[in-house]
């Protein structure tokens, strides 16, 4: 099995765990706040106002995705040891890299060869088709993964 399929997939899982509690979460935040304003309407307002990316800003959330970006990213470098024996970072470009092809044609199951894979497209964007559910809870989650230096973990 693909190393990226069995990463996303666990990822997947963990993800909806982290889904369940953040949604009994929200709604806990939305009851309390009701029972302190007069218009049911305006409790999720007052408690979007102070969570304003809703249940995805949960703490199990970024928890669970900054897990998967890190591992992710961690796949990606050992592709590459595999690949060329050294870090992309030792690696010198030639001419010959140039124009070359981009990922390779994929599977019957969407995954085909083992490629590097941009941990944000893995966790967000790979969602969309395998998993709509979690793809729709994840489009309010814009933060970074915790830890990250210029656009990659530190």
């Amino acid at each position: 099995m693909n190393r990226y399929q069995l990463l996303f997939d666990r990822y997947v899982t963990e993800l909806r765990g982290a889904q369940q509690a953040a949604l009994a979460w929200w709604d806990e935040l939305i009851d309390a706040e009701a029972g302190r304003q007069e218009a049911s309407g305006a409790a999720e307002d007052v408690v979007r106002g102070r969570w304003p990316f809703g249940p995805a800003s949960h703490p199990y959330v970024i928890a669970a995705y900054r897990k998967y970006f890190l591992a992710c990213h961690d796949l990606n470098r050992r592709l590459d040891l595999e690949a060329h024996g050294q870090s992309r970072g030792e690696v010198e470009e030639s001419e010959t890299d140039w124009g070359a092809d981009g990922e390779p044609e994929a599977a019957g199951d969407g995954w085909g060869e083992e490629w590097p894979i941009d941990p944000p497209t893995l966790l967000i964007e790979m969602l969309e088709g395998r998993d709509d559910e979690l793809a729709e809870f994840m489009t309010s989650y814009v933060f970074p993964c915790i830890g990250e230096e210029n656009g990659q973990p530190s």
